[in-house]
């Protein structure tokens, strides 16, 4: 295993997927996403997703909310990290 490689999976939840208001080509990047984990798994190089939440009531990605779910396509395996963040940028 690379001890200096990660995969970061930053903000793939279904509220991103809404019908209201979906990503730019969502099957096409879910399809992506699913091959770079599948490569990254077969090498052993650890995967994190990241998932923010909001405490807001009503919003899409609101913590706890089917929408805040990261999407079941690309969903996590055991002992894969996840990281709650509540700030709009990951790198914050």
């Amino acid at each position: 295993m690379s001890t200096d490689t990660a995969l970061v999976v930053i903000d793939v939840q279904v509220g991103m997927f809404f019908a209201s208001d979906p990503v730019y080509q969502g099957d096409e990047l879910l399809t992506r996403i699913g091959c770079l984990l599948g490569k990254a798994r077969q090498a052993q190089i650890p995967i994190v997703y990241i998932q923010h939440t909001s405490e807001r009531k009503g919003h899409p990605l609101e913590d706890g909310t089917a929408g805040w779910q990261i999407h079941p396509s690309i969903a996590p395996r055991a002992g894969e990290t996840i990281m709650q963040k509540r700030m709009p940028d990951a790198f914050y």
